[in-house]
């Protein structure tokens, strides 16, 4: 067990995986003092929004197994302590640390794209570039394979946390498709158009604590949220706010969104009513190359996927 000098915190309990450099960059960034018991009960001080680099991983200029290309969606196990990427040019699910460490590969059945967790029996669910959805172990063991399903290139995926029903993005379709846990088709919403309720490709959806739906919708230039039945509440955004729209996630703390703007390289947060909080497009140093996904670890720390760049950046 490796331990940071001055501030009582473990990142990690695996010692032979254990990252050296993060904790060194961990400790010369955070601004606040952890605890162990901070850590312990998760009890670490909010997310400030400040966007410190912490490091990054999975660059596909280097030739190791570990390498990205293309990664299209990310998600965290916190109780795992596990990264799950969807590497779309590589067909892979890769898995590592949060530490950024790599741990092993799960092979997909097609180039994936959008995954999701289902915490009920940990599994991954997972669409892909054929419009088919399936679902694997966490250790990778493919478990089931669902097509002819009437999608057209979907890009995102999510598992409501009290029934498994899966939300999916129907991307050229211009819809979203609500299946139960055994893939059959319960009800849609949306339609092509710019009106309230409708899409113009529909990427990325994520839940908020009181268990509504925030979805991009990458040519309306816009975040739309919906009751978990698929009716329509609000939108936030617009083309004097976003280029395009990508990656989506919550911070559960405050109801605040975090977005990843794909087509301005930037990120940018916005409280739950939707006002712009700040933007932040990484700096000369971490530049964002085409950010396409995103998300949020219950330690605050903030993990952006980049398309372009082939790797994933965490910050704090």
């Amino acid at each position: 067990m490796s331990r940071l000098d001055d501030i009582d915190f473990y990142l990690e309990d695996d010692s032979e995986n254990y990252d050296e450099n993060f904790n060194e960059k961990l400790l010369s960034l955070v601004k606040y003092r952890i605890t162990k018991k901070d850590y312990i009960h998760h009890q670490i001080t909010p997310f400030s929004y400040d966007f410190a680099f912490v490091t990054s991983f999975g660059d596909r200029k280097q030739n190791k197994k570990e390498n990205l290309n293309a990664p299209f969606d990310i998600k965290i196990h916190d109780h795992l302590q596990l990264i799950f990427i969807s590497d779309y040019e590589n067909q892979k699910i890769k898995v590592f640390n949060l530490a950024g460490k790599y741990k092993y590969d799960i092979n997909t059945i097609n180039k994936p794209r959008g995954i999701a967790i289902d915490f009920t029996n940990d599994t991954l669910v997972g669409v892909d570039d054929a419009n088919v959805i399936s679902r694997y172990s966490i250790t990778g063991k493919i478990l089931e394979k669902h097509s002819n399903l009437g999608l057209y290139n979907p890009k995102g995926i999510f598992v409501y946390p009290t029934n498994q029903q899966l939300y999916v993005t129907d991307t050229e379709n211009h819809k979203v498709k609500v299946f139960d846990k055994n893939c059959k088709l319960l009800f849609t919403f949306g339609k092509h158009g710019s009106q309230d309720g409708e899409f113009i490709f529909p990427s990325r959806l994520e839940m908020t604590s009181n268990g509504n739906l925030a979805i991009s919708d990458l040519y309306n230039y816009r975040i739309q949220l919906f009751d978990p039945c698929g009716k329509f509440l609000s939108s936030f955004g617009g083309t004097d706010v976003f280029s395009l729209p990508s990656g989506i996630c919550v911070d559960k703390r405050n109801d605040n969104y975090i977005v990843s703007d794909y087509g301005a390289d930037t990120i940018r947060v916005f409280n739950k009513d939707g006002k712009k909080i700040k933007s932040f497009n990484g700096g000369n140093l971490y530049k964002f190359k085409k950010p396409n996904a995103i998300c949020l670890d219950k330690y605050g720390h903030l993990y952006i996927s980049e398309w372009e760049g082939g790797r994933i950046q965490i910050l704090r």
